[in-house]
């Protein structure tokens, strides 16, 4: 049995038991399966014949570990504002489901949306019920940065020979990364994370950053993926905007240095790509035939998916852009929607759409609402203020970066999109919990002090 087979049983037994205890482990232990996907790797073959279901039984173990444990959990108030709308997101998504028309031939190995969106929405809730501290979220971030290095040193060790059309495709992590786009817009979402643990961590962090950091902005590069430039400049300027004041110049010199890096590690595809993205933009707004024929593909989808909108206001039903798609635009049948806004109105109809922008704005308005709190607090101690106002930034970039990478990238059933959209629950509740901590801890000194003034 290979060395790496070993140390990855060894792993999910330690983080399945650490779930029962302690159920921060099981969402870091789901969270990982979910990065690395053991299951679509070489040296996961031995294990094959046992037939784990590791994600299920993760979430399970979690589950568990959070009845056992329910007494020391301190998410407040059962259900936020996020979370409700993320409820009404999953019952629309089973009312279409079972009103709507019959999903046929695309969801024969993998789950129909309603089934993988309840169970997103169950890890998501559990995972918003269990970060709830500031430790735990640190916890949380530390994964995301190990699970880009991880998929970082797989997409290096891939051969060319490996790769689709000169792109790396459906061959690093997790099932959810089968298109380059989706794991390059992941990708991008950590490179984000990194740069805010390499600003806030020690000079073991940061070498620990700065190695996934190289290695994810490779990976971006290899999957040659527009959308992600896209994000890369949406999250840089979201971040520069929402970061403290004195730290903005640093901040900026930062980026020019990963972009630096960015354009070495770039070869003559990546940037003749990249450079053809004003070329199609203007093409896109003139209404003129694109130069490439992916691009031109991808605007008569769009164009498909919003007459599908005008037939279908309440949408065709989740997962069913694909099916339907060549009714309202035959050239491209079967193709997918490449984009998240359009695959909203499409599948959800105008009710999902506003409800997809609500969720979105909403998370963006909570990290705000916690840069705001973290400024006002004075109860706060400044290192304590300033880990909270990098993690809030770090969120609220990733978030832009999601949004602007949606345009032309669709992950309304992508899982890793809904964590950053549910973790700013967590970071709330953490800001909420470190102040109630410091109120506690001030309170006995301010009585004892009290009663001396009284005894005298």
């Amino acid at each position: 049995m290979m060395l790496k087979t070993i140390l990855f049983a060894l792993l999910f037994v330690c983080f399945a038991i650490g779930g029962l205890i302690e159920p921060i482990f099981g969402i870091l232990g789901y969270m990982l399966h979910y990065i690395v996907g053991p299951e679509r790797q070489w040296w996961h073959a031995p294990l094959n014949p046992l037939g784990l279901r590791y994600s299920f039984i993760l979430a399970a173990i979690t589950a568990v570990g959070i009845v056992l444990n329910r007494t020391r959990l301190r998410f407040g108030k059962l259900l936020m504002g996020q979370e409700k709308l993320a409820l009404l997101m999953l019952a629309l998504i089973w009312a279409l489901t079972l009103l709507g028309p019959e999903t046929v031939g695309r969801y024969t190995i993998t789950d129909h949306a309603s089934i993988k969106m309840t169970k997103v929405m169950i890890f998501c809730l559990m995972m918003t019920h269990v970060v709830t501290q500031s430790k735990d979220l640190d916890k949380v971030f530390w994964l995301l940065v190990v699970g880009s290095l991880i998929l970082g040193l797989q997409a290096y060790d891939v051969p060319r020979r490996a790769f689709t059309g000169g792109r790396l495709d459906a061959v690093v992590g997790g099932s959810d990364f089968l298109d380059s786009n989706a794991l390059a817009s992941f990708m991008v979402a950590a490179t984000v994370i990194t740069g805010v643990m390499f600003m806030r961590s020690s000079w073991r962090g940061k070498l620990l950053s700065a190695a996934a950091g190289v290695f994810s902005v490779n990976t971006i590069v290899l999957c040659r993926s527009r959308g992600a430039l896209l994000a890369l400049c949406g999250a840089g300027i979201a971040i520069v905007l929402m970061a403290p004041k004195r730290f903005r110049i640093k901040l900026m010199v930062g980026m020019v240095v990963a972009a630096a890096g960015l354009l070495y590690l770039s070869d003559p595809q990546f940037l003749t790509r990249m450079g053809d993205i004003s070329t199609h933009a203007d093409a896109v707004l003139e209404g003129r035939e694109a130069s490439d024929r992916s691009t031109m593909m991808r605007i008569e989808a769009w164009k498909g998916g919003l007459k599908m909108l005008s037939h279908n206001p309440f949408g065709v039903g989740p997962g069913n852009f694909n099916q339907n798609i060549g009714r309202y635009s035959p050239d491209v049948a079967g193709m997918s929607p490449h984009s998240t806004y359009i695959q909203s109105a499409a599948d959800l109809g105008l009710p999902g759409l506003a409800l997809f922008l609500a969720i979105l704005g909403n998370a963006l308005w909570t990290v705000r609402k916690v840069i705001r709190e973290c400024e006002q607090s004075e109860q706060l101690p400044e290192n304590q203020r300033l880990t909270f106002q990098w993690t809030a930034c770090g969120l609220g970039s990733v978030i832009v970066g999601y949004a602007t990478s949606g345009i032309t990238g669709h992950f309304l059933y992508f899982e890793a999109f809904w964590w950053y959209l549910m973790l700013p629950v967590c970071l709330h509740r953490s800001l909420e919990n470190a102040i109630e901590d410091l109120s506690a801890s001030n309170t006995p000194r301010e009585a004892i002090d009290m009663e001396a003034v009284d005894q005298t």
